[in-house]
């Protein structure tokens, strides 16, 4: 977490304006029915539909006429908290299927996921589609890191800044976190802080 997958999901969105016809968000949690996703996905891109089967084809229909991005916020909410990466908590298959479905089915649209794991059936359709294809996110560089410490008025030697960016992955949300304690109680001051264990 904090990272910044939904922050660049964001921007990517914003960037895609005027490359799709229409651009829907949909935050993923574990709520409800196994039904629940497609309910609000069809409710999302405004179409509509008849039962249960044709929920599904009524989205599928959408996602191929015109030019949809989709985007998925935080998808690990449905993974299992144990177990294989990437599985899907038990009652959540239909996310999984949906996936499947987007993947595997010829359309115009985009689905751009969110998640700290990557979903096993994205891995699996990655391995035998160009069309798919995973950004993993890591963390930032020296200059970013620094800059991120700099506004909240942590600064140093740059051998310490950097051994602090190491320490904490470059995670953006982890700097600003450590940087308010460092701050606070370090008196601003990074080698003490990391002289601590």
């Amino acid at each position: 977490g904090g990272s910044g997958k939904t922050r660049l999901a964001i921007e990517a969105a914003a960037a895609s304006i005027g490359l799709f016809d229409s651009i829907h968000w949909a935050e993923l949690a574990p709520l409800g029915s196994d039904d629940t996703l497609v309910d609000e996905l069809v409710a999302l891109v405004g179409i509509e539909h008849q039962g249960s089967a044709g929920r599904r084809g009524a989205l599928m229909d959408a996602l191929g006429h015109g030019r949809r991005l989709l985007v998925l916020d935080n998808a690990e909410s449905i993974h299992q908290t144990e177990g294989r990466a990437g599985a899907l908590r038990p009652g959540y298959e239909e996310y999984g299927q949906l996936f499947r479905r987007i993947g595997e089915n010829r359309h115009d649209s985009c689905l751009l996921l969110t998640s700290r794991e990557q979903p096993q059936e994205i891995a699996q359709l990655e391995r035998i589609s160009p069309l798919i294809y995973t950004l993993s996110l890591t963390g930032v560089s020296y200059e970013a890191g620094r800059s991120i410490l700099r506004v909240q008025g942590v600064e140093g030697e740059p051998a310490t800044v950097q051994r602090l960016i190491e320490r904490y992955s470059g995670n953006p949300l982890a700097l600003i976190l450590i940087a308010e304690t460092i701050d606070e109680l370090y008196d601003g001051d990074i080698e003490v802080f990391l002289s601590e264990e």
